[in-house]
């Protein structure tokens, strides 16, 4: 109990002294009815702003992406010098491009920081919202491609036991120039889909 007063007496007066972290990056979300831009504040201008006030009162801040129970995951740690912490996992997409997964990292850093210490750079609940709900319908478009893709192929013998899609990647390569359809970005599926639906039409035509 000792302990976890004083952890609690340290972030009582952390909070107390937290700084208004202003919001001067800005990002394009896309999406399949078109894209927007909002504000935000980005990780070095929160973690600038806030690390400093941490040690000042004996608390430390630790994050770093693993793997939980098969799952992707960005543990991190909230450590007060007398051995109390708070601890907790933020989900990660576990198969998506490098370059996603370090997007994915950088964010859930922000918001699991911002979370824990009680920063809240103003309407980031909104700017949260739309981003996810962007991000919503491009993984429900994702999935209509990918199916529509796939049931295409299963037609054309492409798909064979054990749900074996070597030819259908194949196909995908020599169209991509390269790449793994698993791991296509929405765009490149819908070109994908598009370059397969006149031979859908032709095969229709000869029936």
């Amino acid at each position: 109990m000792a302990e976890q007063s004083e952890l609690t007496r340290a972030l009582a007066e952390l909070q107390a002294s937290l700084p208004s972290v202003g919001k001067d990056q800005k990002a394009t979300v896309k999406s399949d009815k078109g894209s927007y831009t909002y504000s935000y504040a980005d990780l070095a201008d929160i973690t600038a702003a806030v690390l400093p006030l941490l040690s000042k009162v004996g608390l430390a801040w630790t994050t770093r992406p693993t793997i939980e129970d098969g799952k992707f995951v960005l543990r991190y740690q909230f450590r007060h010098v007398s051995g109390e912490m708070l601890e907790g996992a933020y989900p990660l997409p576990s198969a998506s491009r490098p370059q996603e997964i370090g997007s994915a990292i950088t964010y859930a850093r922000r918001y699991a920081l911002c979370a824990v210490t009680g920063v809240a750079p103003a309407n980031d609940d909104q700017d949260a919202a739309q981003a996810e709900r962007a991000a919503q319908s491009r993984e429900r478009t994702e999935r209509e491609l990918k199916d529509s893709i796939w049931s295409e192929a299963k037609n054309r013998g492409w798909i064979g036991e054990g749900d074996d899609f070597s030819k259908l990647q194949d196909e995908f390569a020599q169209w991509n120039g390269g790449g793994d359809i698993t791991a296509a970005d929405v765009e490149t599926l819908k070109g994908f889909a598009t370059h397969l639906r006149p031979k859908q039409t032709m095969q229709r035509g000869r029936k």
